[in-house]
């Protein structure tokens, strides 16, 4: 006697992998076309990012070294910011430090957003030197479902010499 499952059994296990496989290949094509979708609105709501930038400014700062408890100086960079896209909020802003050989990047602190048609002063996080800063490049940051796009193209340029103390 032959031993093995019924045909019936089977047919039951054919159908349920089959069911399984389509439901992936669906949810896989699903977030597929959400994620297409939403590249394409930041890309769309990059292209329109009007921002405005001004009154840059160094400052001295003293902070906490978590790893050793010691408190060492630091820099950070304050500007003032306007985002004239009505129906976006920037998300925030890349700030990245030139030093001609090397450009290091730093984002800019908590609670950066700005709401569309609404100013707001903005700091960055910390330098540790500012020997041989050439310039400071800003660009700003969107939100798109659950990506962030930075707008590349609509950075704005502040060379170092045109920076004070705050």
């Amino acid at each position: 006697m032959k031993k093995g499952i019924s045909p019936v059994v089977g047919a039951v296990f054919l159908i349920l992998i089959v069911i399984v496989l389509g439901g992936m290949v669906f949810i896989w094509g699903r977030s597929l076309v959400l994620d297409n979708k939403e590249q394409a609105l930041g890309e769309k709501l990059c292209r329109e990012v009007e921002f405005l930038v001004g009154d840059f400014c160094y400052e001295n700062v003293s902070v906490e070294n978590l790893g050793t408890g010691q408190i060492e100086d630091r820099i950070s960079i304050k500007f003032s910011g306007r985002n004239d896209l009505a129906e976006s909020e920037l998300y925030g802003f890349l700030i990245s430090v030139d030093y001609g050989a090397e450009t290091i990047s730093i984002p800019s602190l908590a609670y950066s957003e700005i709401e569309g048609g609404v100013s707001k002063s903005i700091n960055s996080n910390f330098i540790k030197n500012i020997e041989g800063i050439e310039r400071i490049i800003v660009v700003p940051k969107i939100e798109v479902g659950n990506n962030i796009f930075v707008c590349e193209g609509k950075e704005k340029v502040i060379s170092w010499e045109e920076m004070e103390e705050c």
